[in-house]
């Protein structure tokens, strides 16, 4: 496994022979991704940054590489947005300054979404911690099943280089990251495929849902992380009972010593050399990372537990109803419960006796949808009646892997408004 202070270009000629990357038209070894970055770096203008449409493929890969090893900055545009979203993006971030660091956009979990800067020494950090205890290494294949633009998916490029395992877009692999709708897909199509790791994350796994990946066989590793952080942080070990990874709030233990803490209020904080070293707004303008005291805070809440992380929810999906506190993420577990609900968001509308109700947001399995009559009854003896949805409507599809809290709350108050 690399050392961190390895420069990471040299950590290619560990092994130059095995497969780095896998798909339909290639296997190329690690020895022939160094000499493709050294031919794409002679092309390549200097300069101070490159805006990226992080296409999954081997010559993304090449190019990104290639651009950092010169110190050029990366912008990975995000692909799921609109093309003139994009070209604006482009425009507008422009990675300006900082040389040799990858642009990564994130997913607004600390606020409006912002590019979050990260270099090969951060994201090298994280993922020597990851392969390590994942045993991605010489003979494993992860498969790239989250986009290029996101950190998780970035994060593999790292972790192959640290660790030594090949990246694939091709069915075979003994590693792949999901989170909870691809692992609930995965359920559903019937086909487990025979696996080393399966490392679940990006947001609450529902109890349910750890129960059935386990029954089916799969070899289910939770994880906590952010983007700041190049992804993961924490992670269960492989001796963890059934039990505790069945348990909803469970996500593991911290991979990097001393880099995950709460304090009084429940609040999830890190630190650590995987944090990344700057953020920066749509116009390119750079800002250092909010710190107190070298951590920094997730917005999540949680507690630890003799070194285990149980993460119970976000500070800002906290209602308040009738003077009282009311998480969206417990009553999201409750309702994940009901027979035939595959996901759901909950959100408050505006109420003029309690201030804020709840409403759900609900996805429901083919042919199985039911009344919200019939759901509150079926929480009857799960949850207090003051936590239960007023109102329920069919989740929207969702063009990322995360539902968009904002605009459903958005959505709830015009369809209570009708």
């Amino acid at each position: 496994m690399a050392n961190v202070e390895t420069t990471w270009l040299d950590l290619l000629d560990n092994r130059p022979g095995d497969p780095f990357w896998v798909d339909e038209t290639r296997t190329a070894s690690r020895g022939e991704l160094r000499e493709k970055i050294a031919a794409q770096t002679a092309r390549l203008q200097a300069g101070v940054h490159l805006a990226l449409d992080a296409e999954p493929s081997f010559d993304t890969v090449c190019t990104l590489l290639a651009a950092l090893s010169i110190d050029l900055s990366v912008l990975l545009v995000p692909r799921r947005e609109p093309a003139a979203v994009r070209d604006r993006l482009a425009r507008g971030a422009g990675a300006r300054g900082l040389a040799g660091t990858v642009w990564i956009r994130s997913s607004g979990s600390l606020g409006n979404p912002r590019w979050l800067i990260h270099t090969p020494r951060t994201l090298l950090a994280g993922a020597t911690a990851v392969a390590e205890h994942l045993d991605f290494g010489p003979g494993a294949c992860w498969r790239v099943s989250l986009p290029l633009d996101h950190v998780g998916g970035w994060a593999l490029v790292f972790r192959a280089l640290a660790g030594g395992g090949a990246l694939t877009l091709l069915p075979g692999e003994t590693h792949c990251s999901l989170v909870a709708t691809q692992l609930r897909r995965l359920l559903t199509a019937g086909d487990v495929p025979d696996l080393r790791c399966v490392l679940v994350g990006g947001g609450p796994i529902p109890a349910a849902l750890r129960r059935d990946a386990l029954a089916a066989g799969l070899p289910l590793v939770v994880s906590y992380g952010l983007s700041e952080t190049g992804a993961v942080l924490t992670a269960s070990l492989p001796d963890d009972d059934v039990d505790l990874l069945c348990h909803a709030h469970y996500a593991g233990r911290s991979l990097l010593p001393d880099t995950v803490a709460t304090d009084n209020d429940g609040n999830i904080c890190v630190t650590g050399p995987a944090l990344c070293k700057a953020t920066a707004g749509d116009d390119g303008t750079v800002a250092p990372l909010d710190l107190k005291d070298g951590w920094l805070a997730t917005g999540d809440l949680g507690h630890l537990d003799h070194e285990r992380l149980l993460v119970t929810g976000r500070r800002d999906n906290v209602m308040i109803s009738g003077g009282e506190k009311l998480p969206a993420e417990e009553l999201e577990a409750a309702l994940l419960e009901i027979d035939g609900v595959e996901d759901v968001v909950v959100v408050p509308v505006a109420d003029a006796e309690f201030g804020q109700r709840p409403v759900a947001f609900v996805r429901w399995a083919d042919g199985r949808e039911q009344t919200l009559a019939a759901v509150v009854e079926k929480l009857a003896g799960r949850v207090a009646s003051w936590k239960k949805p007023v109102a329920m409507w069919a989740l929207p599809v969702s063009s990322g892997f995360k539902s968009d809290r904002a605009a459903l709350r958005k959505l709830a108050e015009e369809l209570v408004r009708r």
